[in-house]
């Protein structure tokens, strides 16, 4: 009698050796996931009774039309989220969609998953070396060899959603009928924005805001554009007031936990906005905007001592700015926010090896400007970035070029920000030709020189 072929298990996993960006302590700086393969996943397939498959396991793997069909025909699909890994997610969503069951999320303990895979279940195992061990290979496959059979014919989250794929008719008219509501109160706040009086720009913003938020159906889109309109509009402290009356599921979101963050430092409270920013990394792990808005509030605190005379206080924050700036711009060499703000401080704080740091990041944080404004993902502060790496580089033409886009900006607290910025980097400079005119292009941006 011909043996009946075995299962097909498909492993999706990073490969080679990736950094995880642990903090100290917290578990190991690397992980080797091809040692893991080999010593824990390969042999818990094989236990489990599956032919186990790794998408390298050929050449034609790496075409996405193949990896879809391994993933949809696979009879289990067991996927290593432990990082942050946009391959990973990608078929992992892919799976999700294309069957019913049969997809198993495993992951270090130390993990912390981003905000839209927290809520979704994984079965976690022991790692606390960059190369896992024979024994603590071991005693994880004893761990998840019985979990993941059980989880095997657990539903996915689309299919746990009533009718998919085939959605109702009426929920296909609910979408549409909250794309004609979005588009609406788009066009309500863009008409805000256009307004050139700025004291009836803060009425109407605080109307529209009031008046929306009284039907009590703000949905998490909504509510973060009627937070960016009271930021740039109305106030600090408005923006912290709307974002503490909002549903506890939204006030949680990390998107809504750093932006009250940055109202609160904003309205004068440094320290509760840094902590919570390190609650939020502790919760959701880090990220370059996390680490960067941590680096800003510290960067607050040190002009503030500075300017009150305290150098031991003004040198204990220059350095913490600089600590979490650096830790946002190794996360993510092409997020240019956290590194921009390094040249300036690296450049003040003067220690052996900073000037040349700050020359190595100056021309990362250009090149990272430049691909995002070639790939068109470039965001507001594109330029302003661009505006003070030219004052730090002394090079006056491009400058005045950059200043015409930067004065258009129609925020104040976004202008207020890159002048503060400038006014630092003009003092960097030695007395003579450059600094003239760079003083003089900084005046000519200051809000009194500014025009009607």
């Amino acid at each position: 009698m011909e043996e009946a072929p075995k299962k097909i298990c498909f492993m999706v996993t990073p490969f080679g050796t990736k950094e995880t960006q642990l903090p100290a302590g917290r578990g190991p700086a690397k992980i080797n996931f091809d040692l893991l393969w080999v010593r824990l996943f390969e042999p818990l397939i094989t236990t489990l009774g599956y032919e186990p498959v790794r998408a390298d396991a050929d050449l034609g793997a790496s075409i996405i039309r193949d990896m879809i069909e391994r993933l949809a025909l696979s009879d289990l699909v067991l996927a290593d989220v432990t990082l942050p890994n946009a391959n990973v997610f990608y078929e992992v969503g892919v799976r999700h969609a294309a069957c019913e069951t049969g997809c198993v999320l495993v992951a270090a303990k130390w993990t912390r998953q981003p905000f839209d895979t927290q809520s979704m279940r994984y079965e976690p195992y022991e790692l606390t070396t960059e190369a896992i061990s024979e024994d603590e290979a071991r005693a994880n496959r004893a761990t998840l060899a019985p979990r993941v059979r059980q989880l095997a014919d657990s539903k996915t989250p689309c299919y746990e959603m009533e009718g998919f794929p085939k959605l109702p008719l009426a929920r296909a008219q609910t979408f549409r009928d909250w794309l004609k509501r979005m588009s609406d109160v788009n066009a309500r706040i863009t008409a805000i924005r256009l307004q050139p009086d700025g004291a009836e720009r803060r009425t109407r913003a605080t109307a529209l805001v009031s008046a929306l938020s009284a039907t009590g159906d703000l949905s998490p889109v909504i509510a973060f554009e009627l937070l960016r309109l009271l930021r740039d509009t109305v106030g600090w402290r408005e923006t912290v007031d709307f974002i503490d009356q909002l549903p506890a599921e939204l006030r949680a979101r990390p998107l809504f936990t750093e932006q009250r963050a940055l109202a609160l430092s904003k309205a004068g409270d440094h320290f509760e906005a840094i902590a919570a920013l390190q609650a939020l990394i502790e919760l959701a792990g880090p990220t370059p905007e996390r680490h960067g808005l941590i680096g800003g509030r510290y960067k607050k605190l040190w002009r503030e001592a500075r300017d009150k005379n305290d150098p031991r206080q003004a040198a204990r924050y220059l350095a913490d700015a600089i600590t979490h700036y650096e830790a946002g711009r190794i996360l993510d060499l092409n997020q240019y926010y956290a590194s921009s703000n390094l040249p300036l401080l690296l450049k003040t704080r003067n220690q052996t090896g900073d000037v040349e740091q700050a020359a190595r990041v100056a021309v990362a944080v250009v090149a990272a400007c430049e691909r995002a404004i070639a790939l068109q993902t470039a965001d507001e502060w594109v330029y302003p970035t661009l505006l003070l790496a030219a004052f730090h580089g002394g090079d006056v033409s491009k400058a005045q070029d950059l200043a015409e886009k930067v004065r258009a900006a129609p925020e104040d607290w976004k202008l207020a920000s890159v002048l503060a910025d400038l006014r630092d980097a003009v003092r960097l400079h030695p007395p003579g030709d450059v600094r003239e005119k760079l003083e003089a292009l900084l005046q000519s941006l200051e809000p009194s020189s500014a025009g009607p």
